[in-house]
């Protein structure tokens, strides 16, 4: 605590009933009161366990120091003599406050009776001061307080926090530190007259998201300390197993899907279906015999990757010959680009599960969104078993569950009550199923994609505020910004890629390749609830990537 140099005292506002105090009278100032009275008791509760019984030199003084904070005084007030009867004082003042919003439709006349007997944020804000100045153990510290989940207050009780920030004079001893997703802190005014919290006067503003998307190795960092922290938190595991920070990685068995081919059926020979159906619209049956041979392999992946050799020669018009087709084919072996899309290929047409797993999947998975790595390990903790205490590993098995489970579930919180924020997910979901499909598709991109780019100075302002809505829903992640002038067209060029747990739902490639340009008819047809325009675009789209029926005939393999 003295190396940290402060006290933290942590609310999870989802946890705390807020929704009691909407559509009531005076609620707002009612609210303040509230948050005065619960931030204090929990405060004087932690320093309490800190103390662990031991004497307080000048409680009386500290005491009377808190008492005056009170704009009146009564006689269970006066009879306050220690930290411990204050605390229970002000419990009580707060209980009184929850059971009469509880029960506001059943009995008003105790809502009519609560007494505000603080001053705006006086409790708050004072106790740090007294607290640190006062107790010698406390010297020099400062108490932090951290709010966590402000997306779930309404703008009501925004304004109320936003007042707490405002009023914060004494910075020495007391710091708050406001939490949520980006599209949380979305009001800026105070109780003050209306007038706004502004940056840097009043607060500073960081998006821990961008931060340590940037800050990569900091990151993992971060996830390997709360690892370690967790483990060692279950005995039966620290007891029976001892990690370091290093050796962590280690722990996560990483399932190989190359090496899960050759579990395979090979004599189903599925993957052909498509290149039969291909080569027997564009070559005589000596031909098919000839191209058969060349693409043919024991190994799955190698004759997955032949075909696509042969597919992207035969639609560029490129001249095969039974001398030159094995020369190209081994040169199309050294490009990697297109090894993980066929890899996925196979395992959908062999109707086998695909596996996330490996520590450094779970970071890249994850990064930007931590509150997702925790929920990653709290399923992964939950479904230990005793096999991991024998073989010393994370099954992939557990990964992919917890993994799999978390991103169902960030896919099931996206939502935020907006007018049209259906529309926004409509868009999202689209958008996934068609990079899906290409990546299904038999003239395979050199370059995995989950990312597209646009002209942001041609797009209409209703279609830019969906894309934002995405964006603080972190359903899209930017990617980069700049100046772009050609021949045709020159604006602000933005780039959105799919959130990483999103690439994991629609089994999609976590990172970045290639990113795909969408014109501004595009974007809007992407979020129409008519559908009509976007399948022209997708399945126009498709077809290039599948060109069966445009290529004609060709002449026979020389």
């Amino acid at each position: 605590m003295i190396n940290d140099g402060y006290i933290g005292v942590w609310f999870r506002l989802s946890g705390l009933n807020m929704e009691k105090f909407t559509n009531k009278p005076n609620s707002n100032y009612l609210f303040l009161y509230y948050i005065n009275l619960l931030v204090t008791e929990f405060t004087l509760i932690i320093i309490n366990d800190i103390l662990s019984g031991e004497t307080i030199v000048n409680e009386e003084h500290i005491v009377n120091k808190l008492k005056s904070l009170f704009l009146k005084s009564n006689e269970k007030i006066e009879n306050i003599s220690n930290l411990n009867t204050f605390k229970n004082y002000i419990s009580e003042l707060r209980k009184e406050i929850d059971f009469a919003f509880n029960n506001y439709y059943n009995n008003e006349e105790h809502f009519k009776q609560i007494t505000i007997n603080i001053n705006s944020a006086d409790m708050i804000l004072e106790l740090p001061k007294i607290i640190c100045k006062e107790i010698i153990e406390f010297k020099d510290l400062k108490i932090l307080y951290l709010f966590d989940e402000i997306e779930n207050l309404t703008d009501e009780q925004l304004i109320v926090f936003n007042t707490i920030i405002r009023q914060q004079k004494n910075k020495e001893n007391v710091s708050l530190r406001l939490g949520g997703r980006l599209y949380s802190h979305n009001v800026k005014k105070t109780m003050d007259n209306g007038e706004e919290i502004k940056v840097p006067s009043d607060y500073i503003e960081k998006i821990i998201d961008s931060e340590l998307r940037e800050k990569a190795s900091k990151y993992k960092d971060i996830a390997l300390t709360i690892f370690l922290k967790r483990f060692n938190s279950e005995d039966k595991l620290k007891n029976f197993i001892s990690i370091t920070k290093s050796n962590i990685p280690n722990l996560f068995q990483e399932y190989d899907l190359l090496d899960g081919l050759k579990t395979f059926d090979k004599t189903k020979k599925i993957h052909f279906k498509k290149f039969n159906k291909f080569i027997k619209q564009c070559f005589d049956s000596q031909a098919q015999n000839l191209l058969i041979k060349h693409v043919s392999n024991e190994d799955l992946f190698i004759e997955k990757k032949n075909m696509l050799c042969v597919y992207k020669k035969i639609i560029k018009h490129e001249k095969l010959t039974n001398e030159n087709i094995a020369i190209l084919i081994s040169k199309f072996h050294t490009t990697k680009h297109y090894d993980s899309d066929l890899v996925k290929q196979l395992y959908k047409e062999y109707d086998k599960p695909l596996y996330f797993s490996g520590f450094d999947t779970i970071i890249e998975i994850t990064k930007g969104s931590p509150r997702y790595l925790l929920s990653i390990y709290r399923e992964i903790f939950n479904n230990l078993d005793d096999e991991f205490l024998k073989e010393e590993v994370i099954s992939y098995k557990i990964q992919n569950y917890a993994i799999r489970k978390v991103a169902d579930k960030f896919w099931e919180e996206a939502y935020i009550d907006y007018e049209n924020f259906n529309l926004v997910r409509m868009g999202i979901d689209r958008l996934c199923k068609y990079f899906n499909r290409i990546k299904l598709s038999m003239n395979l991109p050199e370059k995995s994609l989950i990312s597209f780019s646009f002209n942001e100075t041609s797009l209409d302002r209703e279609y830019r505020e969906f894309l934002t809505l995405a964006e603080k829903t972190s359903l899209l992640i930017t990617t980069d910004t700049l100046d772009r002038k050609t021949k045709n067209q020159s604006g602000l060029e933005k780039k959105y890629r799919l959130n990483p747990l999103l690439c994991v739902r629609w089994e999609l490639s976590i990172a970045v390749g290639g990113t795909t340009e969408f014109s501004s008819n595009i974007i809007k047809a992407l979020f129409t609830e008519d559908i009509t325009e976007w399948k022209k675009f997708e399945d126009s789209k498709i077809n290039q990537y599948n060109p069966i029926q445009d290529l004609g005939l060709f002449n026979d393999i020389e």
